[in-house]
């Protein structure tokens, strides 16, 4: 039995059953992952997890402390996105203590979901924006960056996020190259 637990609650939205067997199977698999790819020592995050689902909310989902709220109604409308689950739970586990580096932390939310097979095609990478604009932006970015320097570089900020230690500084001191280099390589790529 895992030591992760989840409670699902459809009170709200009642003809949500498949996604909430939904939610508890993509909890079932993704939680611990989660827990074991974004590992700081010492740092605790929730074990349980509590979640509603409700209908006409302004956005798909949102994470606080240990609980998430989905809109069911973003999920009829959208069923194939499934990584919005594991966007919030890696909330969850990221449990920061300030929202600082919000472009970062968004970043990492998706790149999690992404690197689990869960990139929708509105997400997918193109050339454009800035690298601190969060969530797809951001975390295509950190996926070409890990691609060419390694996955040290998630975990590192990861950390760093937790400590309060975290800096755009984070991004040479593991690649070698700052992030604004980093960023205009990333653009070249679309060139190329």
């Amino acid at each position: 039995m895992s030591k992760y637990t989840v409670s699902i609650d459809i009170s709200e939205a009642p003809e949500m059953t498949q996604l909430q067997a939904d939610i508890q199977n993509m909890f079932n698999e993704f939680y611990p992952r989660l827990a074991e790819d974004l590992h700081t020592d010492g740092f605790e995050f929730p074990n349980h997890v509590s979640i509603t689902v409700k209908k006409n909310l302004d956005y798909p989902g949102a994470a606080d402390n240990d609980k998430i709220v989905f809109n069911g109604d973003w999920f009829t409308k959208n069923p194939e996105d499934m990584g919005c689950i594991i966007h919030e739970m890696t909330h969850i586990v990221q449990h920061y203590p300030t929202y600082d580096f919000w472009w970062i932390v968004e970043g990492i939310a998706d790149y999690m979901r992404y690197e689990y097979g869960f990139q929708p095609d509105r997400s997918k990478p193109k050339a454009g924006g800035k690298y601190d604009d969060g969530y797809a932006t951001s975390a295509n970015f950190l996926h070409f960056v890990t691609d060419s320097h390694g996955k040290e570089l998630i975990k590192t900020l990861n950390t760093a996020l937790r400590n309060g230690t975290c800096s755009e500084e984070i991004f040479e001191q593991v690649t070698g190259k700052d992030v604004k280099t980093l960023w205009e390589e990333y653009q070249a790529s679309f060139n190329s």
